[in-house]
Formats: C-alpha cells, structure tokens, sequence
C-alpha cells in the first residue's frame, strides 16, 4: 500500500492507494482521511497497521495524528494525537515500531524534535522525558538510521543556510 496526503480536495487529505499487477495505483474505495487542512508528511508504522500523519488544524497550526488501518480504513486513534504548541513538519517511525520522531517549529519547550513511545497494545502515545532536542532552527524532515541509535533531522539552522545532524538515541535519552 502506499499513501499520500496534500491539499485537501473533496475534502480528503490522506488517501492509500494499492499498486496493481500492471503498475497502476487504485484508490481504496473509503479508505481515506480528512485532516482538515493540507497534510506535510505520512508515515507508515513497520507493521503497516498504522500511519502518522502531519496536517493543518484549520487554524494555521499543524500537528500528527496516529491512523489505524484496518479492513481497508482509516481510523484515528483518539489518544495518539501530538498536539503542539507550534508545528510539526515531518514524522517518522522507528524501524522496530516502538518510538515516532516529529520535528518543526518549536514542538514544545523549546525543542524542535520530540521522540514518543507508541504504546500498541493500549493505542496510546507518550513524550519520553529528557528526549527532546534543540536544533536551533526549523526543522523539514527527521528519519531514524538503520538500528534506531541516532534521529538525523535536516533544516534551517536558525543562522543562516541549512544542515543536517544527528542526535544518539538511547530509548531513554537519560
């Protein structure tokens, strides 16, 4: 499956699409999402049961939100919602599932990227403590390297011109 998300057309924001034998994309008939504004950045969870998705509020604001997928729908999970005090950008998995990344403006407390502990087996999300890092500028796009050690994230670095860095992670960040 693959999904994209733009600017809200007939009022859909975050489509899946399956690729058929022949190389063509074909929407999945109700399996779609109405963030309310243009959406930034999906992300599929390992397992391909879930997806974050970064979109507008409405009111100028972006956040992420956690979709279940689940006979071919969309289903928001209600206590998987990172809402911000600024915006979020960009989204990302951590290979093994367990932690998602977002990055943008200021996300809260002065950091711009934040690292969450995704709950699966109660569908819930937690901000790990002392896990938050400050890049000095916004941030566009965050991923995770190959063993989830270290979040690289690229953006404006606040003095001009652009970079990208990595911070170590440790599951804890203690």
């Amino acid at each position: 499956y693959l999904a994209l998300g733009g600017a809200e057309a007939s009022g859909i924001s975050v489509r899946v699409w399956e690729l058929e034998n022949d190389n063509t994309l074909v929407a999945l008939p109700g399996c779609n999402f109405e963030h309310g504004s243009v959406v930034k950045s999906v992300s599929w969870h390992p397992s391909g049961n879930y997806l974050g998705v970064v979109g507008g509020n409405g009111d100028g604001k972006f956040n992420a939100r956690i979709l279940e997928f689940k006979d071919n729908s969309l289903l928001e999970l209600e206590k998987c919602r990172l809402d911000t005090k600024k915006n979020i950008n960009c989204i990302a998995w951590s290979h093994d599932g367990e932690f998602i990344a977002g990055c943008g403006t200021t996300i809260a407390g002065g950091d711009e990227i934040r690292i969450y502990r995704f709950l699966e087996d109660v569908q819930e999300i937690g901000f790990i403590p002392n896990c938050g890092f400050n890049h000095g500028g916004v941030l566009y796009g965050v991923d995770w390297n190959h063993d989830d050690s270290r979040v690289v994230v690229c953006g404006d670095r606040g003095t001009g011109g652009y970079t990208v860095r990595a911070f170590d992670f440790s599951g804890t960040n203690s």
